[in-house]
């Protein structure tokens, strides 16, 4: 679906309060009799209302003008037998002495792991030793942020993976996922460029995950509006599961793309995917409560609200 319709719906939804205040309004002269409130809010009620018929005229329109003239493209199903599943797994890390090691040793000891890579995104605790440790290969990112730290993972995975043309895996090394999944990745990367995980399914998150209604119904939110400006690309129900399979192609022809270095870079590696016409497909992950603390948004909504709208932003602007 073209843009125009992503900025109609968000019209919409900025205009919802104004038609709820309205609504309260002639309520509130129902019970307590304000002429005064009574025309104001009659008058609101109305001009929002006609804002609201002319954007369903307006979509409506445009919708049966793109569906008769200008049909969506033809579906195609993908599959292919690749030769090399061999995986390169990327992590990032912000303070995580206390678990890293153990989220290294849990995905090098998945079958068909060849190497983890571990971001340090400017950890002053002992992250990188027991990183090492465990195995992993360490790279210092001195640019703090998610977004930093996931596109500094992606690039040294991209270099790693380079002579075997590895699938790269990226996910976050806070314990919420396991390296158990990774079957359930490779057996869709046949048919896709990206396979990302969705946390939505209540059987498979553990009641003491980060997962709250509120995010949730964020995530599905802003996963939908990414599906209005794919119309007909994708489907999708969650936004910032980080756990993610990806072609090594597929990733070397986004990679330019990913610009965004701080809380909002999920949505925006799906957005920059998407956007280079490669197909993504998601699958239900389990997910689990992090190990640690969590230094990122978690359910901290004072954080949450901002990163929301720089989302929406980027969405609909990129």
């Amino acid at each position: 679906m073209t843009r125009s319709f992503l900025y109609s719906f968000l019209a919409g939804l900025i205009i919802l309060p104004f038609f709820a205040l309205s609504i309260a309004g002639i309520l509130f002269h129902a019970f307590f009799f304000n002429p005064e409130i009574f025309i104001l809010s009659a008058n609101l009620l109305v001009f929002t209302s006609l804002i609201y018929l002319f954007l369903l005229i307006a979509v409506l329109l445009r919708f049966f003008v793109l569906t008769l003239f200008f049909p969506l493209p033809e579906r195609y199903t993908k599959y292919d037998n690749l030769s090399n599943k061999r995986i390169t797994v990327c992590l990032t890390a912000y303070n995580d002495e206390e678990i890293i090691g153990d989220a290294v040793k849990d995905f090098k000891s998945h079958k068909l792991v060849d190497e983890v890579i571990v971001v340090d995104n400017n950890c002053i605790d002992k992250t990188a030793l027991e990183a090492r440790k465990a195995g992993a290969i360490v790279v210092k990112e001195p640019t703090q942020g998610f977004g930093a730290a996931s596109i500094c993972a992606l690039k040294t995975a991209l270099d790693k993976a380079r002579t075997k043309r590895n699938l790269v895996l990226f996910v976050e090394g806070d314990q919420t996922f396991i390296s158990k999944d990774i079957d359930k990745f490779v057996a869709y990367i046949g048919n896709a460029d990206m396979v990302i995980g969705t946390r939505t399914t209540k059987e498979l998150s553990t009641k003491d995950s980060q997962v709250t209604r509120l995010i949730q119904y964020s995530n599905v939110f802003l996963a939908k509006l990414i599906q209005l400006k794919y119309w007909g690309a994708v489907r999708l129900t969650d936004v910032g599961c980080s756990m993610r399979l990806m072609r090594f192609e597929a990733l070397e022809q986004s990679m330019p793309l990913f610009t965004v270095t701080g809380s909002a870079f999920s949505p925006h590696m799906i957005d920059m995917v998407l956007k280079k016409g490669f197909r993504v497909i998601e699958i239900p992950v389990y997910f689990k409560k992090r190990g640690g603390i969590s230094k990122g948004i978690g359910s901290d909504f004072i954080k949450g609200v901002p990163t929301g709208f720089e989302m929406i932003w980027n969405i609909m602007t990129q």
